[in-house]
């Protein structure tokens, strides 16, 4: 293994660490993890091209590792941020919502009626039923829960 596979290993492997550290919440490491990960793409190619080690191998791996550190990230954000929808439900948005007399608050009504705990939820679903994981939406409107008049 040449030096330009080695680093497009060693960014394919740092794809599990990005998503652990964004679980984490540990944003500073996975931000300096990305980082290091971005200048190695560059590194990697810039060998490969500068020192004629460029290798069929090479050719896979690099954007295999591009696309699973892309891929973790995202995941592992996405995560994040259904947590945070359901940490935001938990806190009685609604009942927040009609105890102010908001009306016609549809940001409070989709917090209300989102009900997938973690991205795996939905994707549980989405196998189930084969439409997206709709059967998890409540399928209430905004005036249910008498917040619109």
């Amino acid at each position: 293994m040449n030096i330009p596979n080695a680093i497009s290993m060693a960014r394919l492997i740092s794809g599990p660490f990005v998503t652990y550290f964004i679980l984490q919440e540990q944003w500073a490491a996975a931000l300096g993890l990305l980082g290091v990960a971005g200048a190695s793409d560059w590194a990697d190619g810039y060998a490969a091209k500068h020192y004629g080690q460029s290798s069929v191998l090479g050719s896979y791996l690099d954007p295999l590792a591009d696309k699973v550190l892309v891929c973790c990230t995202v995941g592992a954000l996405a995560q994040q941020v259904i947590s945070l929808v359901h940490i935001a439900r938990q806190q009685s948005s609604i009942a927040a919502c009609t105890k102010k007399g908001m009306h016609a608050s549809s940001s409070c009504a989709l917090l209300h009626a989102w009900s997938w705990d973690f991205l795996s939820d939905f994707f549980a679903g989405l196998s189930a039923s084969g439409t997206g994981g709709h059967h998890h939406w409540q399928g209430h409107a905004a005036g249910d829960w008498g917040i619109c008049g």
